[in-house]
């Protein structure tokens, strides 16, 4: 009987540990829940910010895209082994190479906050292993973990938000016009449709990461 308690206890125990949220996991989680505010909000009101928001939004989506493949390759060069020095001009490197890309999306939207902006949303991506959120030898399962939720979620969003009719909201045909948009596609067309995928997969990746990615089992 003692025996049988004492494993339910554990049992229990390891069951509440599951569900805790750890300061470290809190810290990288406000980040997105602040960005899926900010896409509600501009939904609802979208010169809540500013009267261009709606186009800020749109090219914040389409960096994600980029952001999401440059950080797995950038946190696995930070969790590596070998020389910190060889490391350290990897990342350099890499970032560089991701920057000319977003470079050009920043030279379509004739605007160069993309470029900062794209640091910080990757040094958001990776923020757990710039805080030590888990210990070192669980970093790499964490990292591979962050980059396929975001992944999962990224396209989920984008699928959902294309083949389900969205609400324009306060997005209305007077605000497209207004943005000024200069190329062609349902992002630019229907700019709710973006905004929409912002808000549920920023939403998604932050309540994931307030619990370290624990429901998606990877060995």
């Amino acid at each position: 009987m003692w025996k049988t308690f004492s494993m339910d206890n554990l049992r229990g125990s390891q069951a509440t540990d599951q569900r805790q949220i750890s300061l470290s996991a809190l810290l990288s989680a406000l980040p997105d829940f602040g960005l899926a505010a900010v896409f509600l909000i501009t939904w609802i009101r979208p010169d809540a910010f500013d009267e261009k928001m709606v186009s800020y939004l749109v090219l914040v989506m389409l960096m994600e895209f980029i952001i999401i493949h440059s950080s797995g390759f950038m946190g696995r060069v930070m969790i590596g082994e070998g020389d910190r020095k060889k490391r350290g001009l990897t990342l350099v490197g890499l970032g560089l190479f991701y920057t000319l890309f977003v470079g050009g999306f920043a030279l379509s939207f004739e605007a160069w906050w993309p470029i900062a902006a794209f640091w910080g949303m990757t040094l958001n991506r990776i923020l757990f292993i710039l805080l030590g959120q888990v210990p070192k030898e669980e970093e790499k399962l964490l990292l591979q973990k962050s980059w396929a939720v975001g992944v999962l979620f990224y396209l989920g969003s984008v699928f959902f938000t294309v083949f389900v009719p969205i609400p324009e909201l306060g997005i209305t045909w007077e605000v497209v016009r207004d943005q000024e948009f200069t190329s062609e596609g349902l992002w630019v067309e229907d700019p709710e449709h973006a905004i929409a995928c912002g808000f549920l997969y920023f939403s998604a990746v932050a309540v994931s990461e307030l619990y370290e990615h624990r429901w998606l089992k990877m060995e």
